[in-house]
């Protein structure tokens, strides 16, 4: 059974059902994303890459425009630095700084 290596960008590997039956039994470490299985004897080891910090970045207007119309946007939020106004809301509500992101002092 041969291997195809594609870019899919969000994916380690896709197995199937048949590779996994025929690799079965095999050990899986989803929180390392390893999963190894014995092959002729030979403990073979696949090694899912570890992912990069997540990152929150500005987009234009323009590019939500073509996400929301490429369907490939389930949700969004508005994120904005804490202004004074901000802190005064969170002081008259004496809601915890915690429970707002970013540091209010």
């Amino acid at each position: 059974m041969d291997m195809r290596v594609l870019e899919l960008g969000a994916y380690d590997a896709i197995l199937g059902y048949d590779w996994l039956q025929t690799h079965s039994p095999m050990h899986c470490h989803w929180d390392q994303r390893k999963i190894q299985f014995q092959e002729r004897e030979k403990t073979i080891t696949l090694q899912g890459l570890q992912p990069t910090p997540m990152a929150v970045k500005a987009m234009s207007a323009q590019q939500l425009w073509k996400s929301c119309r490429a369907n490939d946007i389930w949700t969004f939020a508005i994120v904005e630095p804490v202004t004074e106004q901000h802190k005064l809301e969170i002081r008259k509500y004496r809601m915890p700084s915690t429970s707002v992101p970013g540091h209010i002092h």
